[in-house]
């Protein structure tokens, strides 16, 4: 119910970014993909990803970097929002994506959490294989349960009763 109401519906309210979303987007990009940042934050010259570069990048084994602001980056607090968020479900995705999409091979997977505020302490924590498991069996439960919401047209939700 709540997936279909969020995303689905075409009665839900538009989408609308909260500022930590945007700070981690606008970080997100300056870290990670300066090229990008010119040219959605700056003007910057276009940049040619279709390069030999490019694709020798894609061919060889990598490890995944993601980076989360956040209030509190001790690596304490960073492997609590890691369970809370469930980046363990986003991690598996995004190796299996990678994986699928390069034909390379993903070594690891690696979260930095910069804190928003000054002045900006980081850490980084690397999810285990144990973790990455869990995520695909958590990702391919969820988009099974997706599968059968389509198929039957039942959102699973709350109680229909009154309790």
């Amino acid at each position: 119910m709540g997936y279909f109401a969020r995303h689905l519906d075409p009665r839900r309210p538009a989408w609308a970014a909260t500022p930590a979303q945007l700070v981690g987007t606008l970080a997100h990009c300056a870290l990670l993909d300066p090229a990008e940042f010119e040219k959605r934050y700056a003007v910057g010259p276009d940049v040619n990803r279709a390069t030999k570069e490019s694709k020798q990048f894609a061919e060889r084994q990598a490890i995944l970097l993601g980076v989360k602001t956040c209030g509190d980056a001790s690596p304490e607090d960073c492997k609590r929002q890691l369970a809370r968020m469930r980046y363990h479900v986003q991690s598996a995705f995004y190796v299996d994506g990678y994986e699928a999409a390069s034909g390379g091979e993903v070594l690891g997977l690696v979260f930095v959490t910069v804190e928003a505020d000054l002045p900006h302490a980081a850490s980084a924590v690397m999810l285990d294989d144990l973790g990455i498991e869990q995520g695909r069996r958590d990702y391919r439960r969820n988009f099974n349960r997706y599968a059968e919401c389509r198929k039957t047209n039942v959102k699973p939700g709350y109680s229909d009763s009154i309790d």
